[in-house]
């Protein structure tokens, strides 16, 4: 599924070349008016569903459980959602240019949470719903986060990890970060999702009091986190079921000089 998933979107990508101009529009000029988030990708998607035969949903809720126990926030909304019949087997996140950062995926001790933005506890929370309340139609088989990261030199954009009230970077590596966003975030935000999976969660059970703890590698084989990373050229797949291993990940060169329309 995930394997057709990522030949699919590279398809779609390919089948719109002519607005995404052949990939311009995943730098700095995509941000502006949403011309990709808003404009562009949602017919992405619908093409995208099209071809792997599901159906498509925008901006669904993702009710998260307990919101005064679990402390996920009461609910994610989700930018795709891809269905076959009732079972939903895709939540996709689409991550833009300037929202492809560490903040998203990383907190450190110091940050107030209100400024605490990282979404991977909607993941632990979708889990959680799972395990603890046996919600089966609502858990997608995949949990997929498209990052735009192009992997050469770009103009400066919005970097939200340095400075107040992140401070996750020193301003001076923003110069790091234009060099070439790929190679800088990439590597980080897989890290940070390794981490996330491999380390101990609690779960309270539906009808008991008492905390239990799992690790989230646990629970791959029923709802995988995956990121798929844009890079311009190319799509690059890692899965939680490798851990985020660069040596087993998937990448797929996108032809833009493919049919346009």
């Amino acid at each position: 599924m995930i394997e057709h998933f990522l030949k699919s979107l590279k398809t779609s990508l390919e089948q719109h070349s002519r607005e995404l101009k052949r990939g311009a529009l995943f730098h700095r000029e995509g941000l502006e008016d949403k011309k990709l988030t808003g404009k562009i990708f949602p017919k992405i998607a619908m093409h995208l569903a099209g071809e792997m035969g599901l159906r498509l949903r925008e901006e669904v809720s993702n009710p998260m459980p307990h919101p005064n126990v679990y402390e996920c926030g009461k609910r994610q909304v989700v930018d795709y959602v891809f269905r076959r019949g009732r079972k939903v087997e895709i939540f996709l996140e689409l991550e833009s240019l300037d929202r492809a950062q560490l903040y998203l995926f990383w907190e450190h001790k110091g940050i107030p949470e209100k400024y605490n933005y990282n979404k991977l506890w909607y993941y632990y929370g979708t889990i959680a719903n799972h395990h603890d309340l046996g919600r089966k139609d609502g858990i997608p088989r995949y949990f997929v986060w498209l990052l735009i990261l192009p992997e050469h030199k770009i103009g400066s954009y919005q970097i939200w990890d340095v400075g107040d009230p992140y401070y996750l970077f020193h301003p001076s590596v923003k110069k790091l970060i234009y060099e070439n966003p790929f190679n800088f975030y990439d590597p980080l935000i897989k890290a940070a999702a390794r981490k996330f999976v491999q380390r101990k969660h609690d779960f309270m059970p539906s009808g008991t009091k008492r905390w239990i703890t799992k690790r989230l590698t646990d629970f791959q084989d029923v709802c995988e986190l995956v990121f798929i990373t844009c890079t311009g050229n190319r799509l690059v797949m890692s899965r939680g079921k490798d851990l985020f291993s660069p040596g087993k990940e998937t990448s797929l060169q996108i032809d833009w000089r493919g049919k346009v329309r």
